[in-house]
């Protein structure tokens, strides 16, 4: 969704005012969250030993998650672009 251009809600209002581009992000968002939910609330038990939800992070654990991805999204990007040929600064 964040490279069709929005969140799930704003998404959906875009959808409705036909942006086709974004009925696909729907149409991948649907299909994608009931699998994605299954398998962190069933694989991520192996390392709590209970059942898992996202709901029981703190603020400190969700953050970090965030920064996590951030960080490596960012090295994947520069690994891309120097691949491309592309330089910055």
């Amino acid at each position: 969704m964040v490279i069709a251009g929005g969140c799930a809600s704003g998404s959906l209002w875009k959808a409705a005012e036909g942006h086709v581009k974004l009925w696909v992000a729907l149409l991948a968002a649907i299909l994608s969250y009931a699998p994605l939910r299954y398998v962190i609330r069933e694989y991520a038990s192996w390392i709590y030993g209970e059942k898992f939800s996202l709901v029981s992070l703190g603020w400190a654990e969700g953050i970090s998650i965030v920064y996590i991805s951030m960080f490596f999204w960012i090295i994947f990007v520069m690994y891309l672009e120097y691949k491309r040929g592309s330089r910055y600064g």
